[in-house]
This record gives C-alpha cells, sequence and structure tokens, in this order.
C-alpha cells in the first residue's frame, strides 16, 4: 500500500467535501489529530478527527 501525504490530504478537504479515511495500522490516531490541529494552527481551517475500531475519520468542519 502506498503512503498517503497525511497534511496534504487533510488540508485539502473542503467543507462540504466529505471525510477521509485513514487506516489504524498504518496511521495512528495521535498522529492524525497533530497534523489537523497543525493545519488548523497555520490557515485556521477547523477539522473533525474520530477514531473507531479500524480507521480513523477526518471531516472538516466550518
Amino acid at each position: 500500500m502506498e503512503k498517503i501525504n497525511i497534511r496534504g490530504a487533510i488540508n485539502s478537504l473542503k467543507v462540504e467535501g466529505g471525510a477521509l479515511k485513514f487506516p489504524k495500522p498504518l496511521y495512528r490516531p495521535s498522529i492524525i489529530r497533530s497534523i489537523a490541529g497543525q493545519i488548523t494552527s497555520d490557515s485556521g481551517k477547523k477539522f473533525n478527527v474520530s477514531a473507531s475500531l479500524n480507521e480513523t475519520i477526518v471531516k472538516r468542519v466550518m
């Protein structure tokens, strides 16, 4: 499986554009949350990050 550019993928999310799903064994939720927080700090975009048993889901919020 090819690695995803997490920061670029999260930064490209649109408000109404759905969600990104990252598989848990490859991408830890703490890393995803940290990157989403960095993007929020840099650009002011806000994200909702939630983790289930198998995946981490990122959604853009207003």
